[in-house]
């Protein structure tokens, strides 16, 4: 008796928002009707995967995040100078791999304020900086992040998965690094 009052009020429902009954869901597979496909570009993607970051084309371990709105990569030595009446920062890169340092400089786009409880606000530089995840070539915005102390150097945040990439978290490293033409 009570399913068939929820099959009725779903039906009901249905009816009168003109909306159509969710997706069935395949309980041996876990997963919705149409398995992995997808048609973003990059497909998806796991919690963890490698990225290539331009010019330098080193290969960064990257935490996948869908909670952040804006990617994050790890920088020290930043130093914020004038260019052509622009505002510039220069940063360091390190490669945990190889150990070796990588200069980059960018125009700053904007400053991010981080507020931490119990610490200091602080400004942070936000750069665009050309990456790849697997075959596919990216131009986004960057905040610039003492990292040192976390995992991994890159976070991932929406302002990449946007129209690119779904998540799902039960996987990782489903990409192949591949370094193609990046600036």
């Amino acid at each position: 008796m009570i399913r068939l009052v929820f099959v009725v009020a779903a039906v009901v429902g249905v009816w009168f928002t003109g909306c159509a009954p969710p997706a069935a869901v395949d309980a041996a597979a876990g997963s919705s009707a149409g398995g992995n496909e997808t048609n973003l570009p990059v497909g998806i993607i796991g919690q963890v995967e490698p990225i290539v970051v331009y010019p330098a084309r080193i290969v960064l371990e990257a935490r996948i995040d869908t909670g952040a709105t804006t990617s994050s990569i790890d920088s020290y030595n930043d130093a914020v100078f004038e260019r052509d009446g622009r505002r510039w920062v220069r940063f360091y890169l390190l490669d945990r791999k190889t150990k070796k340092k990588h200069k980059f400089e960018r125009p700053v786009v904007r400053f991010v304020r981080i507020v931490e409880h119990g610490k200091k606000n602080t400004k942070r530089p936000v750069v665009t900086l050309t990456i790849s995840m697997g075959k596919v070539v990216l131009k986004r915005q960057f905040t610039l992040a003492n990292r040192h102390n976390f995992a991994y150097q890159m976070l991932v945040g929406r302002n990449v998965l946007n129209g690119q990439a779904a998540v799902d978290v039960s996987v990782s490293r489903t990409l192949r690094p591949e370094i193609v033409n990046g600036d």
